[in-house]
């Protein structure tokens, strides 16, 4: 009988029964030894796109992934399945992901929360402390900052929220040029060069974003604010996914405007964000096109 571990060396003398060869005894026992240690990394994010970035690159990386789709979901889901870490989206429906993490840790929850923002992660860093969060990587997220994040967190020394330093500067990135209307190579680096897989993304992104900024103008009629501002917020996250560079700067700034409630600013930043996605389509649909 062997018992096998990814770092088994051993050497094997003579026949093995059962018609077996030793190469396959040898294939099924680390695969059985490599599902035992397999970690399981749990994604709270309301945006399918964003869900699929992340179990991609986590499947490639060898980890199960658990997806939530909002904050309530999160915190049932962290508890009952108890993952490795949480990657945790701090814009979500019915409670946000700093909500979600306070709840967590006043519940007993120990491993790793990290924060994803479409935002500054410099500027997340108060509240990330005040919720219990120990790190926060910016959107869009590659799998180099998932990798960082998981070798940081879950390998290096299982480090837990009590004994840990935390540090939010590592993620910060330079961003492309605002004026980048669309980066292909950053939306593929998103869907780990993929073309199939971020093709159809690519597509449903369009059709939402184009419907979203048609119904902006209705809520900011009735003056809800806060619908216009979470419109904003995921056309804002998702184009920087999809290598919108200059649609999700614009975005930013009618989220901004939205959230002050400012007539007088979002007339201004609207028209903005209107003109970078239908810059925006016209290019990506070209690649779409060419690639049918």
């Amino acid at each position: 009988m062997f018992i096998l571990t990814q770092n088994s060396v051993f050497t094997v003398f003579g026949p093995l029964p059962g018609g077996f060869s030793f190469p396959t005894i040898a294939y099924v026992s680390l695969c059985t030894a490599m599902k035992q240690e397999m970690k399981t990394v749990l994604v709270a994010d309301d945006q399918p796109m964003n869900q699929k970035v992340f179990s991609m690159i986590l499947e490639k990386l060898g980890y199960d992934s658990i997806i939530a789709y909002d904050g309530e979901e999160a915190l049932e889901k962290a508890l009952h399945n108890e993952p490795d870490l949480v990657f945790m989206d701090i814009q979500m429906p019915k409670m946000n992901g700093y909500e979600a993490s306070k709840n967590l840790r006043d519940r007993g929850f120990k491993k790793p929360i990290i924060a994803v923002t479409a935002g500054d992660p410099i500027d997340e860093k108060e509240n990330c402390l005040d919720a219990g969060v120990d790190d926060v990587i910016a959107k869009p997220v590659n799998r180099s900052d998932i990798e960082k994040i998981l070798e940081k967190w879950v390998h290096a020394s299982n480090k837990t929220p009590d004994d840990s330093v935390r540090i939010f500067t590592e993620s910060v990135k330079i961003p492309v040029s605002a004026s980048v209307v669309f980066d292909i190579a950053g939306m593929l680096e998103s869907f780990m060069h993929d073309e199939k897989a971020a093709l159809p993304f690519l597509s449903r992104f369009i059709e939402r974003t184009d419907l979203q900024l048609k119904n902006i103008p209705a809520l900011k009629g009735a003056e809800d604010w806060e619908s216009a501002r979470r419109d904003a917020h995921t056309i804002r996250g998702a184009a920087y996914t999809m290598g919108g560079t200059e649609l999700g700067y614009a975005a930013a700034t009618l989220e901004l405007a939205c959230k002050n409630a400012s007539r007088e600013e979002t007339e201004i930043a609207y028209p903005l964000v209107l003109n970078a996605f239908l810059r925006f389509r016209k290019e990506a649909e070209a690649f779409i096109l060419s690639r049918s």
